[in-house]
Order: structure tokens, then C-alpha cells, then sequence
């Protein structure tokens, strides 16, 4: 090591920056937390087909319905923090998460919701998101 003009040690590592570092070429924080919120998605998406596939072909719109957000909530409980990876990661459009509202959205249109209250797919994915949300922090605090 040697002393610069300004008095501050300088070394070979002088000119790297943060991102040269142990975390360098790592996924962000933030990318990976995304990855993760989509897996659960994924995994809902893929219980969900599964409880749909074994409702009678003729079960009425509102038991699909119940049956996929049935799905979505043992799906969020299954994964500690779940609730809560869904909920940060609300504006992020994975594709695990698209195709959960897609595959709700399709449900209630082919019930014939009018396209224009499409945001009631939404809602209740975040009602579904918010009230385990609600468990998993009654079940921590239980535990206080």
C-alpha cells in the first residue's frame, strides 16, 4: 500500500467500486425476492390446475372460482413469508403471477362478468394475499 497526495491509503484495489465486490455478477436483492414471489405463484398456479381438474366438468363458476383462491392461500401459507413476498412484490408482473389473474380473469368472464370489472380478478387475489398476510402476523404474534 502507499499514501496518496491526499494522505489516504491507496492499493490495488484503488480503483474498483462496490459492484466489483463479493456481489458482483449476483442478482440484486430485489431479483431475487421477484424470483422467489413468482415461484409461489408458479406453485399456485400449478395446485390450482390440480383442484381445478377435479371439479366436475359442469361445477358452477363460483366453486372455480373458490377452488383457485383456495389454491392460492394453501400455496402462500406453504412458503414462511409467502404473504409477504406476494404483497412487496404486487406491482412486479411475473409470469407466475399473470397467470394467476389470467386463468381467475377467464373464470369470471366466461361467467359472463363484463370486461370492463376486470380489476375484481385482482381484488380478489389480494384479498386472498392480505387476509393470509393477516394469519402469518397473528400466528407471529401468537407465538410473542
Amino acid at each position: 500500500m502507499t499514501e496518496g497526495r491526499s494522505g489516504r491509503r491507496a492499493g490495488r484495489r484503488a480503483g474498483r467500486t462496490a459492484a466489483d465486490g463479493p456481489a458482483a455478477g449476483r442478482p440484486h436483492k430485489d431479483e431475487l425476492l421477484g424470483l422467489t414471489a413468482d415461484r409461489v405463484c408458479r406453485l399456485a398456479y400449478d395446485a390450482g390446475t390440480e383442484a381445478l381438474a377435479a371439479l366436475p366438468p359442469a361445477a358452477p363458476w363460483q366453486d372455480r372460482v373458490a377452488t383457485q383462491t383456495s389454491a392460492l392461500r394453501l400455496s402462500i401459507k406453504e412458503h414462511p413469508g409467502g404473504a409477504q413476498l406476494l404483497a412487496e412484490s404486487a406491482g412486479t408482473l411475473s409470469t407466475g403471477a399473470l397467470s394467476l389473474r389470467e386463468r381467475l380473469l377467464r373464470t369470471l368472464l366466461d361467467a359472463g362478468l363484463p370486461a370492463g370489472h376486470c380489476a375484481v380478478a385482482d381484488t380478489l387475489l389480494s384479498h386472498v394475499t392480505g387476509f393470509v398476510l393477516q394469519e402469518q402476523n397473528q400466528a407471529d404474534d401468537d407465538r410473542r
